[in-house]
């Protein structure tokens, strides 16, 4: 159900209220609780279910802004969505994390959740730019010049790493550490799998688990298998490795298992696997932007399965 401070957010970032609607909205902002007037922020500007909570800073900063217009007649501070995407997130997620984290004396994690069927992006205190796919959770402790730390808990990211040859970027995802110094690349685990490919700069890939590290150029994408230490080589491909960033599910000889597991991601739906025999079955193929019903009937002509929907979820059978 659509509330009335939503309808008024809205009019609010395009600048469209008068005098007394501004009124109206400053007291539902001033009625509204600390973290419900964060996650209708959050969902307006980075499409994400969690991210660093600052909820009293944010209702903070959003009162006075009201309070400066309502004086000035002047439109707001956001006044386009576009506007609103990008300066929200560097002022209240970026911002929010560099005073959490000035401290060098401890280590503070942030985290970055997005639910599956949704993706987000984030600019981290160092300036790096990560996109994140649905279902992914990131941790990171950033301080610039000190150290820069991400934990990859989940899912997938795509990182756009600011420079800094005087301190390392490293990524951890699943046993498997990867230190950069400023590169662009994808970091995807899963079942137990880490999939990082580079396209620009270069990393070096290390873990406990293997004899030694390994440095990485562009056009090479790695495997490493957590639970047997292993790492494979192979050429990346953007649109494959990191078209989803695009609006693209791309799949080479993927099996139907790990097909529906990523299209649960996408869509945030879950499937049930009635006929686990058809779940080695692979595929290769590619979806652009399609809606979940179209995705399903290509692949259950391609499986020759049928599916019906019960409840929340999705029987494959």
């Amino acid at each position: 159900m659509v509330k009335p401070i939503d309808i008024l957010y809205q009019r609010y970032l395009r600048g469209e209220l008068s005098s007394e609607e501004l009124e109206k909205f400053r007291r539902l902002v001033s009625e509204t609780t600390d973290n419900e007037l964060w996650d209708l922020m959050c969902l307006d500007f980075v499409n994400a279910s969690e991210t660093t909570r600052m909820p009293s800073e944010a209702k903070q900063n959003l009162l006075a802004n009201i309070e400066q217009e309502t004086q000035t007649k002047r439109k707001p501070w956001l006044v386009r969505y576009v506007a609103a995407a990008v300066v929200a997130l560097v002022v209240l997620v970026g911002g929010y994390a560099w005073y959490a984290m000035n401290d060098a004396s401890a280590s503070h994690f942030a985290t970055i959740t997005v639910k599956s069927g949704q993706k987000a992006g984030a600019v981290l205190p160092d300036g790096t730019r990560v996109d994140l796919n649905g279902g992914t959770q990131l941790r990171y402790d950033v301080v610039p010049g000190k150290r820069r730390e991400v934990l990859l808990c989940s899912g997938e990211a795509f990182f756009d790493v600011a420079k800094d040859a005087n301190c390392p970027f490293h990524v951890r995802a699943n046993g498997m550490q990867v230190e950069v110094l400023g590169t662009r690349f994808n970091v995807k685990t899963m079942n137990g799998r880490v999939e990082t490919a580079l396209f620009s700069g270069s990393v070096r890939l290390t873990s406990d688990k293997l004899a030694k590290g390994y440095r990485m150029q562009p056009g090479q994408k790695a495997v490493y298998l957590d639970g047997k230490g292993s790492l494979t080589w192979m050429p990346n491909d953007m649109h494959r490795d990191a078209g989803w960033k695009d609006g693209y599910l791309v799949f080479s000889s993927t099996p139907l298992t790990e097909v529906l597991q990523q299209v649960a991601n996408w869509y945030g739906v879950h499937f049930v696997l009635a006929r686990p025999r058809i779940g080695g079955d692979l595929l290769t193929g590619s979806f652009h932007n399609e809606t979940l019903e179209s995705v399903l009937h290509s692949l259950s002509l391609q499986y020759g399965f049928k599916y019906r929907k019960q409840g929340k979820d999705i029987i494959v059978e």
